[in-house]
Parts: structure tokens; C-alpha cells; sequence
């Protein structure tokens, strides 16, 4: 397993690799895919590197690149910090929760630009008990669009494409339980009418954390994964209507699946879970993913929502193909009059630039100010023998000091129909991040 040591002396390395050439300094954009761009960029330092110069610079993060911007490199981090505190009735609910702290992400990785086609991205999460790669891949252009290669989030959800550094709540819905994250594959992706639409298709293999085959699995565990969004409305000001669609048809690992949910907190025990879904023996089951997408960005105002739905093929508790769904709903508002930033290109939420900056030190700025409201529901009736159903209210505050500092409080009422049990609990829990 990589250590964080190695990575770092990986890193610096490649820096000395990837950045043969120069020639004289000049403005532009160097950023992997993906990767958040500042609307400032400082003003670049002038290193000379084997008689030539290299273009030195800040811009959400450090950067090297050439002055042809045929080669880039970005050093990138993340480190989110959360706290959790919990109330409920732990005999009801036959689970303990305990009060605890965390180290939820911790990555570390770099990016940029090779030979001016080509893009790449490795970051790694050190949080976990074992070093997981969470981006790993390569990206080029084509006639078709744009092609990538690796480990990467499959496309599907307007909340899973954005990054865990720009959701409006500490954690994403219930619907996360579907199992949405990153797998080793290809997708081929663009967008359309001046950036009003995208799509994006890809192909991929049911793999671990280190983009390995999950232990025990035959050789058609493939997900067939697509997504399609497009801007119904926008003006000048930056105000939107996003819409968007998406399908996936997946052969889970062992020809079996199990889908379970937190109550939007990762420190929180596992409260619903709909049993294993299928059989080893039986090469036929699978399930497929629908999800719709919707959001309305009206100055300091928003408001987004999805719906999912797995269909799966296979018994559960004495039920045959069980169906699942979940969906959410929320609004926001900056107090300090901000918006969401939307990327167009890809279809996804951005990051929040507050108006001024917070400084503690100097006592000056305001940062960024936000307060949300979720509703979000997840409902296992049709594969639990319970008849099981988990609902979250979530109230959301948000303090943004600057573009790459953020402070969250969430109080979650997690509401839980399983059976007998018809019990809520409350959770209160705090988030300190920053990332560069």
C-alpha cells in the first residue's frame, strides 16, 4: 500500500518529470480535470529550471506550468474534521450511538497537463484505515469528446458529481445508499449548445477502493452508466434552471446486492439495511438505476432535488425483484448574498467565493454566509421484511471564510419506520474544512 511518504516523494518527482520546458511567463488556466479554477490568479513567480523558466504560482492551490502550457502540475489537499453528537433511544433502535470525532477525508494528490493533450489526476484519501485512491485517471480530447480513463465517479446525480468540498450539508442524501461512487472504467463525455447541455456515457468494472476486482466476482460485474443535463433557462445574472436525467444498468459483485443507510452522518450507526438482494448461484441478477435531477439558482436563493430508483432482479426477504427509491429536497439562501456557482461545462455545482474575505486576525470581512433546509426519504418496503422507511430533516449553517475554508453545523432528525420501531433521533454535528 502507498504511504503517505512515498506519495509525497512521488509527487515531487514528477514535478521534476512533467515540467521539461519554458519559455517566457504567461496567464492562463492549468487545472486537472475537474478541479475547481479561481477567478484571480496572482501573479506568477519566474523559477528558472535548466536555463529556462518555469511559470510558479497560487490559484486554489499550487501550480507549475510551462509557458506553452504544454505541461502543468497542480499539488492538491483536502482535510475535513467532524465532530458528532447524538440523542436517541439506543434500545429502541438496537444500535448504540456513540459521541465522535473524525478525520472524514484527508487527501493529498496532484494534477495537470502532459504534452498539452493530455490531463491527469491521482489523489489518495489517508483518512481510512487503508490508503484508497480516490481519483486516478487519465483524460484526453477526441473528435467524439472528451475521453477518460481510470478510477472515477460513475455519472449519475446532480449531488454525487459535485465535489464533497461544495455540498450544501455535511453529507449527501439518503440516496447515496445506491452505491453511486467511483469505479475503474472508461466514460466519454462533452457538452453541447454553448455549454447548455451535457452528456456523458461510460462503461465499468465493480472494483475495490484500489480499482481491484471485488474478491470472489466473475468477469460480468460491468455497469453501464449515462447521464444527460441541460440548462432549460438562465440569464445574464447567473440565475438557472439545471435539469437532468440519468440511467445506469449494473451486475453487482457476486452476482448479489446489499444496500444500507446512515442517517446523513458518517459517524452515526448503520440504521436501514434491505438484506442481501439475489443470489451467487443466479448470474442473471442485476438491477438498474433511474435518477432525476432539478435545481433553480434565483440570486442568493436555491433549490435542488433528485429522485432515484433501483429496480433490482432477485428475492429479499421472501419478495421477488424489490424496488427502491429515494429523493430529496432542499433550499438555500446566503445571508451575506452570494449564489451557487454552476459550471456549465459539466453540469455541476462550484465553489463558493464569498464577496469578501474573513480574516480573524485583522478582524475584517464577513466570509460567506448560508442557511439550508433538507428533506430527504429512503424507502425499503418493497425489500425488507419490515416494511422499512428512513426520513432525515436537516437543518444546515454554513460560514465560508474564504474560497478554500469552510465551516459547517448541521442538526439532523433522523426518523426510522422499520417494523416495531418507530423511533427518532438527534444528531448534531460540525465540520471544519479547508483544501488547497
Amino acid at each position: 500500500m502507498l504511504s503517505f511518504g512515498s506519495l509525497l516523494a512521488y509527487v515531487a518527482v514528477t514535478a521534476a518529470a512533467a515540467l521539461p520546458c519554458a519559455g517566457q511567463t504567461s496567464p492562463g488556466d492549468s487545472g486537472a480535470p475537474g478541479q475547481t479554477q479561481s477567478t484571480t490568479t496572482p501573479p506568477a513567480k519566474d523559477v528558472k529550471a535548466d536555463g529556462q523558466d518555469l511559470r510558479v504560482y497560487w490559484k486554489d492551490g499550487f501550480r507549475m506550468e510551462t509557458a506553452d502550457k504544454a505541461f502543468s502540475l497542480r499539488v492538491s489537499g483536502r482535510l475535513q474534521t467532524d465532530a458528532a453528537f447524538f440523542s436517541g433511544d439506543e434500545a429502541d433502535f438496537g444500535t448504540e450511538f456513540n459521541d465522535a470525532v473524525e478525520f472524514r477525508r484527508a487527501y493529498l494528490g496532484f494534477g495537470g497537463r502532459l504534452y498539452r493533450d493530455w490531463e491527469y489526476l491521482i489523489e489518495m484519501d489517508f483518512a481510512k484505515a487503508s490508503d484508497d485512491f480516490s481519483d486516478a485517471y487519465l483524460a484526453t480530447g477526441t473528435p467524439w469528446g472528451n475521453l477518460r480513463l481510470g478510477h472515477f465517479k460513475q455519472p449519475i446525480s446532480l449531488e454525487e458529481m459535485a465535489s464533497d468540498l461544495n455540498t450544501t450539508f455535511m453529507e449527501r442524501s439518503l440516496s447515496s445508499a445506491f452505491k453511486l461512487g467511483r469505479d475503474v472504467g472508461v466514460m466519454l463525455s462533452d457538452s453541447a449548445a454553448e455549454e447548455r447541455m451535457t452528456w456523458a456515457v461510460g462503461v465499468f468494472k465493480d472494483t475495490d477502493a484500489d480499482g481491484k476486482n471485488q474478491s470472489g466476482t466473475s468477469d460480468d460485474e460491468y455497469s453501464f452508466t449515462g447521464r444527460l443535463t441541460g440548462v432549460a433557462w438562465q440569464d445574464d445574472g447567473g440565475d438557472l434552471l439545471h435539469l437532468g436525467a440519468a440511467a445506469s444498468l449494473r451486475n453487482p459483485s457476486g452476482n448479489t446486492m446489499t444496500f444500507t443507510s446512515k442517517p446523513e452522518s458518517n459517524l452515526a450507526p448503520t440504521l436501514l439495511s434491505s438484506g442481501v438482494i439475489g443470489s451467487p448461484a443466479d448470474k442473471g441478477d442485476e438491477f438498474q438505476l433511474y435518477g432525476l435531477e432539478a435545481a433553480w439558482v434565483r440570486g442568493p436563493l436555491s433549490l435542488q432535488g433528485e429522485y432515484l430508483v433501483a429496480k433490482t432482479e432477485g428475492d429479499s426477504a421472501g419478495k421477488d425483484d424489490p424496488t427502491l427509491s429515494g429523493y430529496y429536497a432542499f433550499v438555500s439562501y446566503f445571508l451575506t448574498g452570494e449564489r451557487r456557482p454552476y459550471r456549465k461545462a459539466t453540469g455541476v455545482f462550484d465553489r463558493v467565493r464569498p464577496k469578501e474575505n474573513f480574516s480573524l486576525k485583522e478582524m475584517s470581512g464577513t466570509g460567506a454566509w448560508e442557511l439550508a433546509l433538507r428533506y430527504t426519504n429512503f424507502d425499503f418496503d418493497d425489500a425488507s421484511a419490515t416494511d422499512a422507511n428512513l426520513s432525515d430533516v436537516t437543518l444546515g449553517v454554513n460560514f465560508y471564510p474564504n474560497p478554500n475554508t469552510k465551516v459547517q453545523l448541521n442538526a439532523v432528525q433522523a426518523s426510522l419506520e422499520s417494523g416495531a420501531v418507530d423511533e427518532d433521533a438527534t444528531i448534531f454535528q460540525m465540520r471544519f474544512q479547508f483544501d488547497f
